[in-house]
C-alpha cells in the first residue's frame, strides 16, 4: 500500500497533502487498495491546464477589488488569489499547474485591461 501511495504521489495523481490524509485513512482501515480509495474520494490532482484555469477564472472574478489592487503593485495578493484557488479546488489542485494558470490570468487580464 505505501509503494502505491508513494508511485501516485511520484507521478502526479495525488498531492501530498491528499496522499498524508489517504495514509492515515489506509492505516485505519480495511480498504480496497490505495487507487480505489483515491477514485473513491475523489483525492486525484487536477493537472488539466483547462481545469485550472476555470478554477483561476472563477476566483479571480470573485475578487475584482484585489485583482485592481495586484495590478496597482500590491504583489503579495497573489498568495490570496494562490490560497482561494486551492481552496475553490479543495486542495486538489497540482501547485506547478496553479501557479502557471494564475500567470496566464494575470498576464492576460493585463493585457486587456
Amino acid at each position: 500500500d505505501l509503494a502505491d501511495l508513494l508511485a501516485l504521489m511520484a507521478d502526479g495523481t495525488l498531492g501530498r497533502r491528499s496522499a498524508k490524509d489517504l495514509l492515515l485513512v489506509l492505516l485505519a482501515t480495511d480498504h480496497g487498495g490505495v487507487r480505489a480509495e483515491v477514485d473513491a474520494r475523489g483525492l486525484r490532482q487536477i493537472t488539466d491546464a483547462a481545469a485550472l484555469d476555470a478554477v483561476v477564472a472563477e476566483t479571480l472574478a470573485a475578487l475584482p477589488d484585489e485583482v485592481a489592487k495586484y495590478r496597482a503593485g500590491t504583489s503579495k495578493l497573489r498568495k490570496l488569489f494562490l490560497g482561494k484557488a486551492m481552496g475553490a479546488a479543495r486542495g486538489r489542485a497540482d501547485p506547478n499547474g496553479l501557479n502557471a494558470a494564475l500567470d496566464r490570468a494575470l498576464d492576460l487580464d493585463a493585457d486587456d485591461g
